[in-house]
């Protein structure tokens, strides 16, 4: 929220916010330094997590680690961020954190972001890395080839993994956690946004230029680039987008 600060926007003081994708609850401490109340919003059952024991255990986490939690003030929701459950301009903050490279149809939910956003509410939206980057797979734990996900067919990918170890768990998430889109799609969404959704707003990335980038001496950036993958697209890291709602 640094970033925001230097923008000249609020850090504290909001009411009610939206944490999109927002997982077991890991950022809502830091998030109830911001707004009053938060709901978490994820595609994940709450309900049956931990036995249907999830606010109890975040509970006792934040006591283990001294960190002062109000219940009271934070609601965990199963919700689909391309359908949001909730009525029209009713938060004044909205944040997500590595979500919109997952949320299939990433354009749907910003629009669901901006119905039920109030006018003068605070977004924040970043993510990385995206499908194109050279581990946009998001197979972090796996020794796999930077961009191999684009050069190889799924069933190529899928006997890639299992080949390093990985469980049918690991497959079933390479086909389905991601949803493809490359950052030029996103660039598209939150570069000029339509001043009748955002009366200011910032987006920016960082990528570096292929003598710099860690992995573009693989063979595999090469075949990306012969293939016609753009190379902004294959170097971009880093989306993030700030926006006050008009």
């Amino acid at each position: 929220m640094e970033y925001v600060r230097y923008l000249g926007h609020p850090t504290s003081g909001y009411k009610l916010g939206l944490d999109i994708g927002g997982g077991l609850g890991g950022h809502a401490p830091w998030l109830l330094g911001i707004t009053e109340r938060l709901y978490v919003a994820d595609v994940i059952p709450f309900s049956s997590v931990l036995d249907g024991r999830l606010p109890f255990e975040f509970s006792n986490k934040c006591k283990r680690y001294d960190i002062n939690v109000d219940l009271a003030n934070i609601e965990f929701h199963q919700v689909d961020g391309r359908k949001l459950i909730y009525r029209d301009n009713l938060f004044d903050f909205v944040f997500s954190i590595n979500a919109f490279e997952h949320i299939p149809e990433p354009r749907r939910a910003l629009n669901e972001i901006i119905r039920v956003t109030k006018p003068g509410a605070l977004v924040v939206i970043q993510f990385d890395p995206t499908w194109y980057s050279a581990y946009g797979s998001h197979l972090w734990g796996f020794d796999v080839d930077p961009w191999c996900h684009l050069l190889l067919s799924d069933q190529e990918m899928e006997a890639e993994i299992k080949r390093k170890g990985g469980t049918d768990q690991d497959v079933f998430n390479f086909r389905n956690d991601m949803n493809h889109v490359p950052f030029s799609t996103f660039r598209d969404m939150f570069e000029k946004p339509s001043p009748d959704f955002f009366r200011t707003s910032n987006f920016s990335y960082w990528s570096m230029d292929v003598e710099s980038d860690p992995y573009a001496a693989h063979p595999n950036f090469k075949k990306c680039l012969e293939l016609g993958y753009p190379k902004e697209d294959l170097l971009a890291r880093g989306v993030q987008f700030i926006g006050i709602r008009a």
